[in-house]
């Protein structure tokens, strides 16, 4: 059978949102929110990955195990994080949850796990307009991202292709590729889950905000308590 493990990475030093992943939203850290999620899920020992002892702490009281890193500058990859983790906390398969992806449906993480058959699983969502809409700006111009050699920028979105856009609900790697040096492998299983609420700026925390009071959960659970 296959080893599950289900990984959380928590850096400190956020630029944008300071300390991001220990502010609280709604009664409890953000990546509570991922740590409970984790252990709901029931596929393995749940890990955050930090470079901070508070963090840490904030971890292990919430149930998660943890594991320490040297300090994680904005740079460090996904690749650097999984595979300083698997190296410490051998197996096969690990469950990605990014903290700033705080409001899943459990149910559709059990979803991802069972449809995985690749390399990778990275949960996608369709985008509200085609990325075949947008475009870069070159020396004050504006230069389209075409679609075989064509510019749809004009069109109406209906009449471009669907594009998606990966959304941190759930990634999927095998250690064989990690252990290789690569995080994806060559096939890259896309999963499609409803649209979320990614946290990485000041107005994507009012909006996380606002979106808890308006669907306020059932319950409160502190890792494996319910708080009131």
């Amino acid at each position: 059978m296959l080893r599950m493990k289900v990984l959380i990475p928590a850096r400190s030093g956020s630029v944008r949102i300071p300390n991001k992943n220990v502010k609280v939203l709604g009664k409890f850290p953000l990546m509570v929110w991922s740590i409970n999620t984790g252990l709901e899920l029931d596929k393995g020992d749940v890990y955050v990955s930090t470079d901070s002892k508070e963090y840490g702490d904030i971890a292990y009281k919430a149930g998660a195990k943890v594991v320490y890193r040297d300090e994680a500058g904005p740079d460090q990859s996904d690749l650097d994080v999984v595979r300083h983790f698997v190296n410490l906390a051998p197996c096969d398969i690990v469950l990605y949850l990014r903290p700033t992806t705080p409001f899943r449906d459990v149910q559709v993480v059990r979803n991802a796990v069972v449809a995985f058959n690749g390399d990778s699983l990275r949960s996608v969502e369709l985008m509200a307009e085609s990325a075949y809409k947008c475009f870069e700006i070159v020396g004050g111009r504006r230069v389209p991202v075409e679609h075989e050699g064509r510019d749809c920028t004009d069109y109406p979105n209906q009449s471009c292709p669907q594009t998606y856009h990966p959304n941190g609900y759930i990634d999927i790697v095998r250690y064989d590729h990690v252990r290789d040096g690569t995080l994806w492998g060559k096939d890259k299983q896309a999963f499609v889950t409803p649209r979320t609420i990614e946290i990485d700026t000041e107005e994507d925390w009012d909006y996380a905000e606002y979106w808890i009071q308006r669907n306020p959960p059932v319950r409160y659970t502190f890792g494996r308590e319910e708080i009131s």
